[in-house]
């Protein structure tokens, strides 16, 4: 009973939150550059997929594919939300692209390669610290690493 109240208010808590967060500056031009080179994108959050799929939206996120955590996907460190990629898109490069040492971690953990980034949810000095040596200072820099 607790732990349902307590869900609940956390995703109440979510939801409001997607209305008012938004993709970092310059981001969803990266997005439509690299749809018009061919590339896929996809978001993979440890958000509820409800509540992600509420943020998409509401934020018009244009991506691919969502996936969340629901009953059959476990949270990242985990590596399954990358097979569901593996297997939604067989044969393509998957590049984990993330702001967190829990998104490096499953990109170690699904044994593909990750760009992180400095202008997210960790300082430098914290990401530094969980041994990620190479960070992405900006989204313009972000598009040269994918772009070239």
């Amino acid at each position: 009973m607790f732990l349902d109240t307590v869900l609940e208010h956390y995703k109440k808590t979510l939801l409001v939150e997607s209305q008012t967060v938004q993709l970092f500056k310059g981001m969803q031009e990266l997005l439509d550059q690299l749809k018009a080179k061919g590339f896929k994108s996809a978001i993979t959050s440890n958000k509820p997929k409800d509540t992600l799929l509420q943020f998409v939206n509401t934020q018009n996120i244009q991506v691919d594919v969502a996936i969340g955590v629901c009953d059959d996907t476990k949270p990242k460190p985990d590596k399954c939300m990358i097979d569901q990629l593996r297997k939604l898109y067989p044969g393509h490069k998957i590049i984990l692209v993330g702001d967190t040492e829990i998104d490096y971690q499953t990109a170690v953990n699904a044994q593909i390669d990750s760009v992180i980034v400095s202008y997210g949810f960790r300082t430098v000095e914290e990401l530094r610290s969980f041994g990620i040596a190479e960070l992405v200072p900006s989204v313009e820099e972000l598009s040269r690493v994918l772009l070239g």
